[in-house]
């Protein structure tokens, strides 16, 4: 004898598996684990390692949705270098700084040490 169970109107679904969601996540429903997915596309796989960061901060910018809005992050995120000492040089070059000082000069900037 077979018999069928049809679904209730009151039936939960809830997504507990937050391995690459920001801490403090706690369980949610699929279709915010949908929009979840949605803002990981979005900002793609390279860079959902410093989005997640960005939330971790409590300073990102949530959407309406609450979640972090991508283009806000996109504004905000410069790159990822390898040492402080590359970031600070890209930092001076994006400044112009070296515009302004005559290239004889230039070895007179510890640029590693600002």
């Amino acid at each position: 004898m077979r018999t069928s169970i049809a679904p209730t109107s009151h039936e939960e679904l809830w997504c507990f598996d937050l391995t690459g969601f920001p801490s403090g996540t706690g369980e949610m429903s699929p279709s915010a684990a949908t929009s979840w997915g949605d803002l990981y596309e979005e900002a793609g796989e390279m860079q959902w390692g410093a989005l997640l960061a960005w939330v971790e901060t409590s300073c990102y910018v949530a959407d309406v949705d609450g979640l972090p809005c991508a283009s806000d992050f996109e504004d905000r995120y410069c790159s990822f270098w390898d040492s402080e000492n590359d970031c600070s040089a890209h930092l001076a070059e994006e400044m112009c700084i070296w515009d302004e000082v005559p290239e004889h000069l230039h070895s007179y900037f510890d640029i590693d040490a600002w």
